[in-house]
């Protein structure tokens, strides 16, 4: 994997980049633990390679939005942008005003690095599939409600790991997601 996506001040903010990582590293664990199993799968279980190749995507989703550079090299300008799309899509940044003051520059910059991936997560995939597992469930759909359970199962594995890194290390409580909620419970068993 390569390193690219980290900004060349990342030494003068080592609570950003260390979240960054985390969720990199996680992420990262998770696809080559896919990868892994894809490559031991036998050639005639296509079942099983299906459900991989979506953990193994989703988990590539994951990674990817903790990289996002969007064509910035400092983390000013990578999280200048990234609060942008908080302020204009979420009252995320007004929840958590009170909290976010009282940080340091490279510990809000940290907050908002993490609230931004959980925020764009559901923007782009966990809401929508969430409403899509619903509907297929509804609708008497079993083969697209499986493939939403695997993508919302797959995300919430990492989102939980995400979470419990976060309450240890991060830098101000953030539970707007802690991804415990009865979702969870139903595609465990299903999807297991």
């Amino acid at each position: 994997m390569t390193q690219s996506y980290i900004p060349k001040d990342a030494a003068d903010y080592p609570k950003t980049s260390a979240v960054q990582a985390a969720l990199v590293g996680i992420a990262q664990k998770y696809i080559d633990e896919y990868d892994s199993a894809l490559k031991n799968c036998p050639k005639d279980n296509k079942m099983q390679k299906k459900v991989l190749l979506i953990q193994k995507t989703m988990s590539e989703h994951c990674r990817g939005f903790a990289m996002m550079e969007y064509a910035s090299n400092t983390w000013s300008q990578q999280i200048s942008r990234r609060e942008n799309m908080l302020a204009k899509n979420t009252n995320l940044l007004q929840e958590y005003a009170g909290t976010i003051s009282s940080l340091t520059e490279d510990e809000r910059y940290a907050f908002i690095l993490y609230a931004h991936v959980n925020w764009f997560l559901h923007y782009a995939f966990i809401d929508k599939h969430i409403a899509e597992f619903e509907a297929a469930k509804a609708s008497n759909h079993p083969e697209r409600a499986f493939d939403d359970r695997i993508i919302l199962g797959t995300m919430y594995l990492i989102c939980r790991e995400w979470h419990d890194w976060w309450r240890k290390n991060g830098t101000a409580p953030f539970d707007e997601w802690t991804y415990d909620d009865a979702i969870w419970d139903s595609l465990q068993s299903e999807v297991c």
